[in-house]
């Protein structure tokens, strides 16, 4: 099975080439300043960070595009930076401006879906008995509309691999995920289930992180330190510059690890779509 066998493929490729980690490491070194100011508990750098997420948007397609085309020269063999700059380069546009028709049409669905749900809801309160089903035809709609993002996600998922390992343009790229999701549906959901627990799993340990973080190390501090016994220790101003450290680098590794793995993965599963249409 593709989702088995690719994992297998991913495994090989990156152990004969790690600098496929340190690439993808970059991305997590992006979005650490974002990290860190969300985290000082000052209102100016909580915005100053969202305005620098923004502004890593815009870079984070060069390092997909460098990773992606890394990770599938690493399958064949060996590979280096050089891959990594010219793949980035070569693959940069068209990964910007599917990423960003992609999220834009999401976005403006979405906000759609919320006036909609809110207006149906508001009306629903002031007609008495009947409310509670308008209620819930509302948030029926508004699953349904859910549902139907994930599903077209689900099918469009691909589009940077299409991208970068067959050089297809942005409406070409999504057409390509499109079909060999559909062609090969079993396999494509398999592996996206396996993303999805892998994904849980990582977002479970990242928020306990941050819990940690934006308290300070406070939860793993004894209740009365500093104080009388059973009264509260003193406060803090917010984590200490060790904490933050700590996170960051935690956050920079964890990316390089899971990031390589995970883009070398989804390259050898694309890659075994492909030979499926093949044969």
């Amino acid at each position: 099975m593709a989702v088995l066998s690719a994992l297998g493929t991913a495994g090989s490729a990156v152990r004969r080439n790690p600098v496929v980690l340190a690439a993808a490491a970059i991305y997590g070194l992006v979005y650490v300043p974002t990290l860190l100011l969300q985290a000082s508990g000052s209102v100016a750098l909580n915005l100053l960070g969202s305005g620098y997420s923004f502004l890593a948007l815009f870079v984070a397609p060069f390092v997909a595009g460098g990773v992606l085309a890394m990770a599938n020269e690493a399958i064949d063999g060996r590979t280096d930076w050089r891959m990594f700059v010219t793949g980035g380069k070569q693959n940069y546009l068209r990964i910007l401006v599917a990423a960003l028709l992609y999220g834009v049409v999401s976005l403006l669905v979405g906000v759609a879906l919320s006036f909609v749900v809110f207006a149906v809801v508001l009306a629903g309160s002031g007609v008495g008995a009947g409310g509670g089903l308008v209620i819930a035809v509302a948030l029926l709609f508004g699953g349904v509309v859910a549902l139907a993002l994930f599903v077209a996600g689900f099918f469009l998922q691909f589009y940077p691999h299409a991208v970068v390992v067959e050089g297809y343009g942005v409406a070409d790229a999504f057409k390509r995920s499109a079909g060999l999701v559909r062609n090969h549906f079993a396999s494509a959901l398999g592996y996206t289930a396996l993303l999805v627990a892998l994904s849980v799993g990582i977002g479970v340990a990242s928020f306990l992180a941050s819990l940690l973080v934006l308290g300070g190390g406070a939860l793993l501090e004894p209740a009365g330190v500093g104080g009388a016994a059973g009264a509260p220790g003193p406060a803090t101003s917010g984590p200490s510059l060790v904490v933050l450290a700590g996170y960051a680098v935690g956050y920079v590794v964890m990316s390089g690890v899971v990031g390589g793995y995970v883009g070398t993965y989804s390259v050898a599963f694309y890659r075994e779509l492909l030979d499926a249409e093949s044969e």
